[in-house]
């Protein structure tokens, strides 16, 4: 994978908001980890490629419309942008591992 200078990782497979956010305070919160599966990992798994990109879907919605809104500094706000990045890249991730099932020319729809 490519690390960039912001800390947050290039195109790659991400395992959770700890691995992705370097330099940030959500480094893998015990809210987040409190098993031996991170809860991303969790919902990927349950929720299978199709539910897993509705849910990051919803997710970028989320931290988009409330970005301004939420956090008192610069920093703060931010970081709302970078959530919903981290959503959308984890949604193509999953869209370009999966490409049988995001085809436009399935023959099972």
């Amino acid at each position: 994978f490519f690390q960039a200078e912001d800390g947050i990782r290039d195109f790659c497979l991400s395992r959770g908001l700890g691995d992705v956010y370097k330099r940030q305070d959500v480094n893998k919160p015990a809210h987040y980890t409190h098993s031996s599966i991170e809860c991303i990992d969790y919902q990927r798994a349950v929720l299978g490629p199709e539910g897993f990109v509705a849910h990051c879907r919803g997710c970028v919605i989320k931290y988009m419309h409330r970005a301004l809104e939420k956090g008192e500094t610069a920093d703060d706000i931010g970081k709302n942008f970078q959530k919903a990045s981290v959503y959308a890249r984890w949604a193509a991730e999953t869209v370009f591992n999966h490409p049988d099932l995001f085809s436009k020319n399935r023959t099972d729809k």
